[in-house]
């Protein structure tokens, strides 16, 4: 307690202060600051009074008093070894003194004190100070000592030792913590058996002399700034669970001093303190034992973490390195703290994200592991906010793929349509939060991320100069919303739909195939029909993409309501599939595609946000379709109505040089029962379904293929389409040197045979409707192709021709 100046030196301290309480009059040096000059005039007698005053209630001691609950008992072992250990709730400055008994202490007693002569040990917080949070954990490891947290520990006097039938622990301060009353601080008594009112503990009289047994003291409150930790029968060990470690000086009390926050064990000392290392063993919130390892329990500030759930903040809480493994996620609830001593990590790899949603406050660095395959091009954006270019640049663990001094990353200018230069080392600024940057790692791995979490809407600068089109990218470490199908309002395209090109209402996403060669490499698309081209209702953690702004767009919006965790898809799983068909042409090595939806609702002219134009990524191979109520624009994604008692004719359009063979197919169809898409060729007035598994359609391209290509969609009685019979059988007659072709076939149909290397080795009209035969002799025994043109759709078979 502080030491007062006691009443009765006050005549000779007065008469000590008047004495010399008249100074010499002083000025200023002449080279004063501004030349100005200040003379001092005698102290005043009046000012005598306030003077003393002042100096009667100074500290005759170089530390602070504390107050009662600046520090808790978190734990108690009496089993071997000895320990017990306190956290700070508040400040606690470097130097402070702070002594521990286990005394028992009797009220009765006039005046009260101790009604022992056991131990007092003192401990000094370390020069620093201990923080609010810090744990110290002392042991009687042949002495006692410091085991954990800072400070220094040393011997008063008696002989401190905790017993195993119950005993009290006191935390308090004196100038003579021998014999002086003591200032209380913190208290913690362990269930002895005589423990039967939690008002005052053993309730002992003043001639108790009992080792392990006391009142609690008048200055202190079980349950408030103290705590009786007990439970059924005798325990000799206790810990407190950690479950609060942070927040207020109230709240770390309150739950400190709670039994049921506690743990008791009569058979092996706990390990006391903050856990080095622990990790989730279920989703939950971060300060619920459930959460975590039966054997480490809650972390705490010097604790390192590895979250493998969905754990949620819900109270302030800290940890060393925290981190969010491949596929978990951490939400940080609103005016609630995660404090990080090292730096939170997020990590991903090839098939999962970790996922961070921060609505309250993030203190430390945040590292976003962001997993990219190498040797290919990524659209990328940062996840955090204050990440430079060069550092990140010259991170040799981002292994980014450099050629002299020019790093595999550049930004794009929209005014000219075209790609920045490469970055180098010296490339100035950060990354923009929402902006995008096409990225080339030089082998498969993550590259990081490091900065600070976003809590806020981001709002990104864009421009409609040249096409209108702007790199951007998710500016948070989750995933957005970005259909509908994801949320139905709070999405990216919903919340730009007016500042988007209605035709291009979508995402790009630049999808690059193994081995690029610029020829099957294009632009997937994120859109509200049925997810686009790519099935994925949202947006990745550092994923860039391209969009198209319309004329006098200036910017963007990244809303916090659009994040989310992955493993939430509310709208998309309650929904049926979007009846679709894709639409490929093949020319070489060249592949483009257009995709056609059927749903209700749709309209044959444009659907803003489920129509997406094509953004071509190969000007010498692209395949598109056009508007059944043309608006000029190409597009690789239409949806369209579902007709029940017509046809639709959607105008196919395709960019080649003149004289390219194309080939046309049908894949992944999944249009209903009944329907059939055909192929119209107004140059060759021909007709082809391309409905079954196989089929195709080839032709070569003019020098002008507008108007010329139609895709027929409809029930298959209303395409102008007669099939014939599907069962065509192949006989082989080695005996009679030929082949029978048994089905009927159109007459002029040609069948063409192959052999495995793709050699054609036999070709033959067929005029017959019911049998053809085709002449094979002198061929050599082996597995061959058939392919019937029949006009209608084309046959594929294998056959085996073997000639004893």
């Amino acid at each position: 307690m502080r030491n007062l100046i006691n009443p009765c030196c006050i005549p000779a301290l007065w008469k000590s202060i008047t004495a010399n309480l008249r100074p010499p009059a002083f000025k200023l040096p002449d080279n004063c600051p501004g030349g100005i000059r200040l003379n001092a005039t005698p102290l005043s007698p009046k000012s005598f009074p306030v003077m003393f005053f002042l100096l009667l209630f100074l500290p005759l001691f170089d530390f602070a008093q504390l107050n009662i609950g600046d520090i808790a008992f978190t734990g108690y072992n009496s089993d071997n070894p000895d320990q017990f250990s306190f956290i700070a709730t508040t400040f606690i400055s470097g130097g402070e003194v702070i002594y521990f008994t286990d005394r028992g202490y009797a009220d009765e007693k006039s005046p009260p004190g101790w009604t022992t002569t056991e131990g007092i040990l003192k401990y000094t917080a370390p020069p620093a100070g201990l923080q609010s949070g810090d744990m110290v954990v002392i042991s009687n490891s042949g002495g006692w000592l410091i085991v954990q947290g800072e400070g220094t520990f040393e011997k008063v006097n008696g002989t401190f030792s905790l017993s195993t039938v119950g005993d009290q622990v006191f935390a308090f301060q004196a100038s003579d913590p021998v014999n002086d009353t003591p200032s209380f601080i913190a208290g913690i008594q362990m269930n002895n058996s005589s423990s039967v009112d939690e008002l005052n503990w053993d309730n002992i009289d003043s001639t108790s002399t009992s080792s392990n047994e006391t009142d609690l003291p008048d200055l202190l409150t079980n349950g408030i700034n103290a705590i009786w930790v007990h439970f059924e029968g005798e325990k000799d060990n206790s810990k407190y669970n950690n479950t609060i470690t942070q927040g207020t000086k109230s709240e770390v009390l309150a739950s400190v001093n709670n039994n049921s926050n506690w743990v008791l064990n009569d058979t092996a000392p706990y390990v006391l303190g903050y856990p080095l290392t622990t990790s989730t063993a279920s989703s939950g919130d971060w300060n619920n034992t459930s959460t975590w390892d039966a054997i480490n329990g809650i972390p705490g500030k010097i604790t390192d973490v590895t979250v493998n759930h969905s754990v949620t903040v819900t109270a302030d809480c800290a940890g060393g390195s925290v981190v969010v493994a491949s596929g978990a996620s951490l939400m940080v609830n609103a005016s609630k703290a995660l404090t990080c001593s090292d730096t939170l990590y997020i990590l991903s790899d090839a098939s999962n994200s970790g996922s961070l949603i921060a609505d309250g406050t993030i203190n430390g660095a945040v590292t976003y592991k962001r997993y990219l395959t190498g040797a290919r091009w990524h659209l990328v954006s940062s996840p955090v906010t204050g990440q430079s270019i060069s550092g990140f640049l010259t991170d040799s663990g981002n292994s980014i793929a450099v050629n002299a001094t020019e790093y595999g990353m550049m930004d794009y200018n929209t005014a000219t349509d075209g790609w920045n230069s490469y970055f180098t080392a010296a490339t100035a600024g950060g990354f923009t939060s929402g902006g995008g940057y096409s990225l080339r790692r030089s082998s498969d791995g993550a590259v990081s991320f490091t900065g600070a979490a976003p809590v806020l809407n981001t709002q990104v600068a864009v421009s409609a100069e040249g096409n209108g089109w702007n790199l951007a990218g998710n500016p948070y470490p989750s995933v957005i919303n970005a259909t509908q199908s994801a949320h139905s309002t709070d999405n990216f395209l919903t919340v730009n739909a007016n500042s988007l090109d209605p035709s291009y209402a979508a995402l790009y996403l630049w999808d690059e195939q193994t081995g690029y060669s610029g020829s099957q490499n294009h632009y997937a698309i994120i859109n509200n029909a049925g997810s686009g081209s790519l099935n994925q209702d949202f947006i990745q953690a550092g994923q860039g993409f391209f969009i198209k702004v319309k004329a006098g767009v200036s910017t963007i919006d990244f809303t916090t309501a659009m994040r989310a965790h992955q493993a939430a898809t509310p709208l998309k799983s309650e929904e049926a599939p979007w009846a679709s068909v894709k639409l490929i042409a093949r020319s070489g090595e060249n592949q483009s595609s257009t995709l056609l939806y059927l749903r209700e609702g749709m309209m044959l002219g444009l659907d803003v946000g489920y129509d997406a134009g094509i953004l071509k990524s190969n000007p010498d191979f692209a395949f598109y379709s056009s508007l059944c109520e043309d608006n000029g624009v190409d597009f690789a994604i239409q949806c369209l109505p579902v007709v029940d008692t017509g046809k639709l004719v959607i105008p196919l359009g395709i960019d080649a040089l003149p004289g390219t063979e194309v080939t046309f197919s049908a894949e992944n169809s999944s249009l209903p029962n009944g329907f059939e898409v055909v192929m119209e060729d107004k140059v060759t007035d021909s007709f082809t379904p391309l409905g079954e598994k196989g089929s195709h359609y080839s032709a070569t391209l003019n020098t002008n293929n507008e108007g010329r290509f139609y895709l027929h969609v409809g029930k298959n009685n209303l395409t102008g389409i007669q099939h014939p019979l599907r069962n065509v059988t192949i006989i082989t007659r080695p005996a009679f040197g030929g082949i029978c072709i048994s089905g009927q076939v159109k007459h002029g149909s040609v069948a063409r045979i192959f052999d495995l290397t793709g050699r054609l080795v036999a070709t033959s009209e067929l005029v017959h409707p019911g049998e053809n035969k085709i002449n094979f002799r002198n061929q050599l025994n082996g597995v061959y192709i058939i392919c019937i043109d029949n006009g209608f759709y084309p046959i594929r078979k294998k056959f085996t021709w073997f000639l004893k």
